[in-house]
C-alpha cells in the first residue's frame, strides 16, 4: 500500500511520533527532489557508472552482457541493445514521462555517445520480463 505524506502526518499527529513523521517526510521528499533535479543524461550515467562487461562465446556467441551489481542490464545481440526494464528503461519511461519511441531514442544515442555504439536498436523486453 502506498501512502501519502499528507496521509503519514495524519496517522501520527496525537503520537509522540509526530516529530519523527514529519522528520521521515522531510527526508523523502529531499530525496525525491534530489532524484528529480537530475537531467536524463546525468541519470543515464549514473546507471551506466561501474558497468562490467560479461562475454560467454559458448554460451552466448552473439551477445555481450552488461552488468552492474551483479544484474544485467543490457545485452548486445547483433546489433539489437535488449534493455532491463526496471533497471534502465522504466528509469526513463516512467520518471522522464517518455513514451516508448522516445526512450529508445534517448538509450540509443546515450549509447553512441557513452560506448561509441552505432546502429543498435534499443528494445524492452515484453511483458516487463528481464534479460
Amino acid at each position: 500500500m502506498t501512502y501519502t505524506f499528507e496521509q503519514i502526518r495524519q496517522a501520527f499527529k496525537d503520537s509522540e511520533l509526530s516529530g519523527l513523521a514529519d522528520l521521515v517526510i522531510k527526508k523523502l521528499g529531499t530525496s525525491a527532489e534530489q532524484t528529480n533535479k537530475l537531467s536524463p543524461e546525468q541519470r543515464f550515467e549514473e546507471i551506466i557508472n561501474g558497468l562490467v562487461i560479461k562475454i560467454d562465446k559458448g554460451k552466448y556467441p552473439n551477445s555481450i552482457f552488461f552488468f552492474k551489481n551483479d544484474k544485467c542490464l543490457f545485452e548486445l545481440e547483433n546489433s539489437t541493445l535488449w534493455c532491463s526494464f526496471s533497471n534502465v528503461w522504466s528509469i526513463f519511461s516512467e520518471e522522464n514521462n517518455m513514451n516508448y519511441d522516445a526512450t529508445q531514442e534517448f538509450i540509443k544515442i546515450q549509447m553512441e555517445k557513452h560506448f561509441k555504439m552505432k546502429d543498435v536498436t534499443p528494445i524492452s523486453p515484453k511483458y516487463n520480463r528481464e534479460i
